[in-house]
C-alpha cells in the first residue's frame, strides 16, 4: 500500500506540475508561444557527430533501458506480489500508458517553461551548464527551482499548497525507487549469501532480521555517499563513477532479456546456450568499457546504447549454442508451462 500511495502522490504530482506551469504562463497560448521563441536546437535532437544525445542512441537506449528495468531483482519481485496473471497485464499496461503520459504532459512541461522563462546567460555559448541561471544548472533540480518560483507568485496562498503536495510527490518518486531496491538488495543478499552459505538452517525470524539489518547498513552507506558528494571532492568523484557503473550495470540487466524471452514465449534455448549468450553479451560490454577511448568504440556508443550492442551478440550466440547443445526435456516444458498457465 506504500507503494501504491506514493505511486498515486508522484502520478498526481506531475501532473499537477505541468497545468501549474501552464496557468503561470496565462494558458495554452502563451505557453506555446514562449515555447516557439526558444532555439531550435534547444527542441530537436543533436547529430550523432556532435553528441550521443542524438535520435538513434536516444532510441536504443530507452528500448534497452526499459528492458533491463524490466528484468532486475525488484522488478521481478513487484511480479510475484501480483494476485494474478490478470492484475499484472493491468498493471503493465497502466504502466506503459499512464506513467509516459504524466511525464509528457507534466514534467516535460515544466522543463520547457524553465528554457523559456529563463534563457542562456550567454546566448552566443553552448547550452551548457555554466552557461545556465543558478537553479537551472542541475537537472534534478529544474523542477523544484521552478514550482517553487512561479507557483507562490502567481497564485499565492494556493500556489504555497501546491507546490508542497508537488514536493511530496518528488519525494515519494525516489523513496519508491529507493525502498523496492533495498528490499530487492536485502532479499537477494539473504537468501543467495546468508541463507546458502552463512546459516543454511536459520529460521525465517533469523532470516528476516539479516534481511533488515542488510537495509539499514546499505541506507546508511547511501547516505553517507551522498553527503561526501555533496560536500567533498573525493564524493563528488564517487558519485560520478556510481553513475557511470549505474549505466554499466543496465547495460549488463539487458543480458537477461533474450533467456526471458526464451523461457515465457519461444522455449527452445538451453541452459547453456543462455549461458554462453549472456557472457557473450557481459564481455561486449566491459569491451566497450575498457577500451572506451577507441575512436571505433566512441563512433559506435554515439550511435548505439552498449545494452544493445551487446544484446545482439548475445543473441547470436544463445542460438548458435542452443542448436548445438542438448535440448531441454519436453516434460520438463510442459510442466513449466502449466506453471505458467
Amino acid at each position: 500500500w506504500t507503494d501504491v500511495l506514493q505511486g498515486i502522490l508522484l502520478l498526481s504530482g506531475a501532473l499537477l506540475a505541468g497545468i501549474a506551469v501552464i496557468i503561470s504562463l496565462g494558458g495554452i497560448d502563451p505557453f506555446f508561444s514562449k515555447v516557439a521563441d526558444l532555439d531550435p536546437k534547444q527542441l530537436t535532437m543533436h547529430d550523432p557527430k556532435e553528441s550521443k544525445w542524438n535520435p538513434w542512441w536516444i532510441l536504443t537506449f530507452c528500448l534497452f533501458a526499459s528492458l533491463a528495468s524490466i528484468v532486475q531483482p525488484a522488478q521481478w519481485m513487484r511480479f510475484y506480489a501480483a494476485k494474478s496473471s490478470r492484475t499484472l497485464r493491468q498493471s503493465a499496461m497502466i504502466f506503459a500508458i499512464i506513467l509516459p503520459s504524466c511525464f509528457l504532459f507534466g514534467v516535460m512541461l515544466v522543463g520547457l517553461v524553465g528554457r523559456a522563462v529563463h534563457p542562456p546567460i550567454d546566448p552566443n555559448l553552448a547550452l551548457i551548464a555554466s552557461n545556465l541561471p543558478e537553479g537551472l544548472n542541475k537537472p534534478s533540480q529544474i523542477a523544484v527551482f521552478m514550482l517553487s518560483e512561479q507557483l507562490p507568485e502567481m497564485l499565492g496562498g494556493l500556489g504555497i499548497i501546491l507546490i508542497s503536495v508537488i514536493m511530496v510527490a518528488i519525494m515519494a518518486a525516489s523513496m519508491s525507487t529507493a525502498d523496492s531496491n533495498l528490499h530487492a538488495l536485502g532479499g537477494v543478499l539473504t537468501r543467495d549469501i546468508y541463507d546458502r552459505f552463512i546459516n543454511p538452517n536459520a529460521s525465517e525470524k533469523k532470516r528476516t532480521l539479516a534481511g533488515r539489518i542488510v537495509i539499514i547498513f546499505a541506507t546508511g552507506l547511501a547516505l553517507l555517499v551522498v553527503s561526501l558528494g555533496e560536500n567533498t571532492p573525493f564524493g563528488k568523484g564517487l558519485l560520478e563513477t556510481i553513475m557511470q557503473f549505474f549505466f554499466l550495470a543496465m547495460a549488463f540487466s539487458c543480458q537477461l532479456v533474450p533467456p526471458a524471452i526464451d523461457i515465457l514465449y519461444i522455449r527452445k534455448g538451453t541452459r547453456y546456450g543462455a549461458i554462453a549468450g549472456m557472457c557473450t553479451g557481459g564481455i561486449v560490454v566491459l569491451a566497450t568499457y575498457i577500451f572506451a577511448d577507441k575512436e571505433g568504440i566512441q563512433y559506435l556508443k554515439r550511435i548505439i546504447d552498449l545494452g544493445c550492442l551487446a544484446i545482439i551478440f548475445n543473441v547470436i550466440v544463445f542460438i548458435i549454442v542452443s542448436k548445438i547443445t542438448k535440448k531441454v526435456e519436453p516434460s520438463h516444458i510442459e510442466s513449466f508451462k502449466r506453471d505458467l498457465n
